[in-house]
């Protein structure tokens, strides 16, 4: 099975009426979709470019204070002038100190600009048609490759083949006010599984925004091992382990830059009681290094969980959860290093 859609629309703008303070302008809309189903759904692929052309607003980032648990980052006071500035925020570790979240405001400057953007996905499915074969299609059956793509980018209008090409990574180019890209890649063995199943994800996402101040690019690189195995109907191990690299380049907050490597281990064990009662206990062990040239901060952090739920049909429900972490940080007390 194929599908192929496509839209387009342009519209121009005159004002004619001088009494009204507008320009005239001129902006299109695109979008065009393919999806396949092959080999009754063996390979399932779908594809999308949109395009886009008219007016982009200057935008900055703000901050906005919410109820304590509620936010996503903290507010560390550098300077001591009681003042929120900027680059005195950076992303909370834990949920007690997280009380901002970071909202994006439009101002009233703009500039003219083109968008465009690409999405694929891929998914390999062999069990489709071997699910019941033996050997190496039985093997083969047993995985399955996911692949997702996504590259969203607003550019300042230059050279047509930049402009409406989504495959410009280089962001050093001035002409681009965003470029948002996310790739991710999973293997699957034995996905579904009752008894044990493993993956591996390698997930790659950059962004470069252009704020008021100048640009701010972040890079970011996982690969995510996962696995389970269910020693019996009541106890199921899983583990996680993740390596990682961050990265943060502003134009204007230079002292906030980064560029970090990490390790994320995980064992989690789990019994489960019929649907009345279910307990976990896991402990997680994370280790990051910021580069020397960037200020050389290190941080190793343990943490021990343990999680109750204990629930009836149609009655109560009752859940706890405990933490203890215990967080060894060398870098400068006070700073958003």
């Amino acid at each position: 099975n194929q599908t192929f859609n496509w839209t387009f629309t342009y519209r121009d703008l005159q004002v004619k009426d001088t009494l009204i303070q507008a320009l005239s302008e001129k902006t299109f809309l695109g979008r065009t979709e393919y999806g396949a189903r092959i080999k009754k759904g063996v390979i399932r692929i779908n594809f999308i470019y949109e395009l886009g052309g008219g007016r982009e607003r200057v935008r900055q980032y703000t901050y906005l204070q919410v109820s304590s648990g509620q936010g996503f980052y903290k507010w560390i006071d550098q300077n001591t002038n009681g003042i929120r500035e900027l680059n005195e925020f950076v992303p909370s570790q834990f949920s007690d100190s997280a009380q901002f979240v970071r909202v994006l405001t439009d101002l009233n400057d703009y500039v003219r600009a083109n968008s465009t953007g690409y999405t694929q996905s891929i998914n390999i499915q062999p069990k489709a048609i071997w699910f019941s074969e033996k050997g190496f299609k039985g093997f083969m059956s047993k995985l399955t490759f996911q692949s997702y793509l996504q590259i969203r980018r607003k550019a300042y209008k230059a050279n047509i083949s930049k402009v409406f090409n989504p495959f410009v990574f280089k962001t050093s180019d001035s002409n681009t006010i965003t470029l948002n890209s996310n790739v991710r890649n999973t293997f699957i063995f034995n996905a579904g599984d009752p008894i044990y199943s493993f993956s591996f994800t390698n997930q790659i996402v950059n962004d470069k925004v252009l704020l008021i101040n100048g640009f701010d690019t972040r890079n970011r690189m996982d690969n995510i091992l996962e696995g389970y195995y269910n020693l019996s109907q009541k106890f199921t191990l899983n583990i996680k382990f993740i390596q990682s690299k961050l990265s943060l380049v502003s134009d204007y907050f230079r002292q906030n830059d980064y560029k970090i490597k990490g390790y994320y281990l995980e064992p989690k064990f789990t019994y489960n009681y019929k649907t009345l009662l279910r307990t976990s206990l896991s402990y997680g062990f994370t280790q990051k290094k910021n580069d020397s040239n960037l200020g050389g901060e290190k941080t190793l952090a343990n943490k021990m969980e343990l999680e109750l739920r204990y629930s009836k049909a149609t009655k109560n429900t009752l859940e706890a959860k405990f933490t203890l972490a215990v967080v060894k940080y060398n870098g400068e007390n006070g700073t958003t290093k």
